[in-house]
């Protein structure tokens, strides 16, 4: 599926708030629960990257994970984000919130940590479930993604 708007589509129209929604928190476990790829972001050329709205970068901030057989229905997995690099380095902290029957289900990773997987969190367990994720932002915002743990 794609969203495609005119670029002087005024905001507050029907298309701008479908395409906000669909890029919120929300929209995007939406997106997931329904079986659809999650938006990633793509490298745009300089003209496009020029035009491009500027208070909506931190909306490209997106979850994955990494998962690997220990056996026995056991698995080790790191959920991290992804997002272009002045988005994570927009980045205060990141409040992931597990299962309750993790101990310690909200954990907070405040050093960006790898490069490839920046902010991750590991842990080890048997079963998927929706990663809550708060990302806060060090001009104060916040954004809500949620990602669903695949192994």
């Amino acid at each position: 599926m794609y969203v495609v708007i005119r670029g002087n589509e005024p905001a507050g129209s029907p298309a701008v708030l479908l395409r906000d929604w669909l890029l919120s928190g929300e929209g995007q476990l939406v997106v997931a629960e329904s079986g659809f790829v999650g938006y990633q972001p793509t490298t745009r050329s300089s003209t496009a990257a020029r035009t491009a709205e500027p208070d909506r970068a931190a909306q490209a901030l997106t979850a994955d994970n990494t998962a690997q057989s220990l056996g026995n229905n056991q698995w080790k997995w790191t959920v991290f984000l992804k997002g272009d690099l002045r988005d994570i380095e927009g980045i205060k902290c990141v409040e992931y919130t597990l299962h309750p029957t993790f101990p310690n289900p909200v954990r907070l990773v405040c050093e960006p940590g790898n490069k490839d997987r920046p902010f991750g969190l590991s842990a080890t367990g048997w079963g998927t479930f929706t990663v809550g994720i708060r990302v806060h932002m060090k001009d104060g915002s916040h954004q809500d993604p949620k990602h669903q743990l695949k192994f």
